[in-house]
């Protein structure tokens, strides 16, 4: 399928029809193309949540299309006001600087959380300084990265969780509230009008039943996929025909008796399993 039936597929089965009709939901769809440059991310904003959960949505893509599929993602985050939560493996320095906060992870414990800056000078602070010129996505890597068999390893790691839990509830409180910016960013705050697009469904439609029915949605979807694909189509009228003429003489003229009755009854699990 292509990108705009598969959002507009995701449009019919999220929002209720007793308030949007046919063509509202396929007009939302494809405002979403207009701003998405994967279908998957595309069909999570469908819906119009709240929180926005994505796991390593720049994987596979090269440097410019990461950053632009990240930019787009934190756009819509300052036009709506939606809250972005996303994992991330090795992000450029230009994609980093994207993100508001960040979360440091090592050995199942939280190393840092707050603005990027801060997590520089938390490191400094601690005598790692982040070389010049250097990534610092690839410098948290290799600070966080823990070797089992290393004892200097693990006695960073432990410091380092020591060193964040030191930091008091309410210093991370306050780091968390603060906003790291890339330079030329006049602001980072969420617009003071609500968006209609960000709540275009209440908690009371979310799980609202469909009129029209979600499974005709599905067969609808699933049959425009096999009317498109020609060589599979016909590959199953060919078996559909094959399974015919094999049971049409394996069970040729079977007898009213026991053993008929069997033999029918191997029919009835025969034929299902085989389409």
């Amino acid at each position: 399928m292509t990108v705009r039936e598969t959002l507009r597929t995701a449009a019919y089965l999220r929002f209720p029809s007793s308030r949007y009709t046919r063509k509202q939901k396929e007009a939302h769809a494809d405002a979403i193309i207009k701003k998405r440059k994967r279908a998957a991310i595309g069909q999570e904003l469908v819906g119009s949540p709240e929180v926005l959960f994505l796991d390593e949505p720049t994987s596979g893509l090269d440097s410019n299309s990461a950053f632009a599929v990240i930019d787009n993602v934190r756009s819509e985050a300052v036009r709506t006001g939606r809250v972005v939560v996303l994992t991330i493996h090795q992000p450029s320095i230009e994609v980093l600087y994207l993100f508001s906060k960040v979360i440091l992870f090592s050995a199942g414990a939280t190393v840092l959380f707050g603005p990027l800056d801060d997590a520089l000078a938390h490191f400094d602070r601690l005598g790692l300084p982040c070389p010049p010129k250097r990534n610092p996505a690839d410098f948290f890597l290799d600070i966080l990265t823990i070797d089992q068999e290393n004892e200097s390893d693990q006695t960073r790691i432990r410091d380092l969780h020591a060193a964040y839990r030191s930091l008091g509830q309410e210093r991370r409180l306050e780091a968390g509230s603060e906003r790291s910016l890339t330079p030329g960013d006049a602001s980072f705050e969420a617009p003071e009008e609500e968006n209609s697009e960000a709540t275009l469904m209440s908690n009371d439609e979310l799980f609202e039943l469909q009129e029209e029915p979600e499974t005709g949605i599905l067969y609808r979807r699933a049959w425009t996929e096999i009317l498109r694909n020609k060589p599979l189509l016909m590959a199953e009228f060919a078996l559909m025909i094959v399974v015919v003429l094999v049971m049409g003489f394996a069970f040729f003229k079977l007898d009213n008796d026991t053993r008929g009755v069997q033999n029918r009854a191997g029919i009835l699990f025969f034929w299902p399993i085989n389409q």
